[in-house]
């Protein structure tokens, strides 16, 4: 019975070892992302660090976000992000119209999407560390 009782006391031990959690130390972001001082809606902002997995978030009509991870977890990883933006339609008809909907931006914001908007060689960088809880993203 005793060798029982320690079989199963270090099968638990083993068992036990996967469920700590090894993976990525995320923190909860929120922010704000604005262009020449006005908050910019609809806008998908990618956080990309230099290893890892990436995290976004879309802005709301204030220009307000949140990051998310994956579908079950919020936040970024700690470390250096590069970050680009993408305009996103908020509705079947703007997708629809996504053309037109590009050519009422304006040049100004049109010139913002190309500046930024490069996945490849993203323009803007943000450290996000333990202590970061929220994020201004000033696009000029």
């Amino acid at each position: 019975m005793n060798r029982l009782r320690i079989f199963v006391l270090v099968a638990a031990s083993f068992a036990c070892a996967g469920c700590k959690n090894d993976g990525p130390k995320l923190v909860d972001v929120e922010g704000v992302v604005t262009f020449q001082g006005e908050p910019v809606p609809n806008l998908t902002i990618h956080f990309v660090p230099e290893t890892g997995r990436p995290s976004w978030g879309k802005s709301d009509a204030q220009g307000r976000f949140k990051l998310s991870y994956d579908p079950e977890n919020s936040g970024a990883e700690v470390g250096q992000h590069k970050v680009w933006v993408q305009f996103r339609p908020a509705s079947p008809d703007e997708e629809e119209n996504f053309p037109q909907a590009l050519a009422k931006m304006g040049k100004a914001r049109q010139e913002m999407l190309k500046k930024y908007g490069d996945r490849m060689n993203p323009q803007y960088e943000v450290e996000i560390n333990r202590d970061t809880r929220k994020v201004e993203i000033k696009l000029e």
